[in-house]
């Protein structure tokens, strides 16, 4: 089982759709292919580091639909205009970047680690 935890459900299920999509493409045999994806439990998620409270719903749901993760991969986030003069804001008041790039990573790792199995990655 993969999660797919994106800013929006919309872009996690494009995203799961796009992965399926990769396989069917680049695998040269296509019962292969068919079999591979029916496999691969891809669980597309909302998860917007720019909103504390979408963190909370986010690991919310984690709890009562999976018991544990072997791994957790962090890789999200935003790089605003340098140029840009107004301050753009997350849900709590936070600058955006940090709020979304930093702020948000922690928070979402602290409420993830008793969920992570201790002999996982």
């Amino acid at each position: 089982e993969v999660v797919l935890a994106c800013r929006t459900l919309e872009k996690a299920t494009n995203a799961a759709e796009k992965i399926k999509a990769e396989i069917a493409n680049s695998t040269e045999d296509a019962v292969e292919a068919i079999s591979l994806i029916k496999t691969l439990k891809l669980i597309p998620m909302e998860c917007n580091l720019a909103d504390l409270t979408s963190i909370d719903n986010f690991v919310s749901n984690l709890k009562s639909s999976a018991a544990s993760f072997d791994a957790v991969c962090y890789n999200a986030g935003i790089a605003r205009n340098t140029e840009a003069k107004e301050v753009e804001r997350t849900k709590q008041g936070f600058e955006l970047t940090v709020g979304t790039n930093h702020l948000g990573h922690f928070y979402l790792n602290h409420l993830m680690m008793p969920l992570i199995e201790k002999e996982g990655g």
